[in-house]
């Protein structure tokens, strides 16, 4: 989740400043899946090797809005839990601050738990 001023000079830091302002706000929706896949991938794998955990997922969805009509955009979903991520986007000298949403149902977010307590049970005391 990104302030949807920002997703623009992230695609245009993708392509470059040449590209022309019109064609950009075309592949806006298609560039930020693209990072928000790629994002997703490298929280995903870090926890899954850091806790030893097994993890899946679908692909992310590109939404426009507040953050409660991004959350709250599939009804069936409205009883999900949210996992925030806070990240630093840092690219050719700028930072955007942003947000790795995770809905995740009940059977999902046990499963994230028992993953964390076996990880934390293996800490030496």
């Amino acid at each position: 989740m990104f302030p949807e001023e920002r997703s623009l000079e992230i695609v245009r830091m993708m392509v470059g400043e040449s590209f022309p302002l019109n064609e950009l706000s075309e592949l806006e929706q298609e560039a930020m899946s693209e990072i928000g896949n790629i994002i997703l991938n490298a929280c995903i794998g870090t926890i899954a090797n850091i806790i030893g955990g097994k993890f899946t997922s679908t692909l992310p969805a590109f939404r426009l809005g507040t953050s409660r009509e991004i959350l709250h955009a599939d009804e069936k979903a409205a009883d999900d839990f949210v996992l925030f991520i806070y990240i630093d986007f840092i690219m050719a000298k700028r930072e955007i601050h942003g947000y790795v949403a995770f809905l995740m149902n009940i059977p999902s977010i046990a499963g994230l738990l028992e993953s964390v307590d076996r990880f934390i049970g293996k800490i030496p005391q």
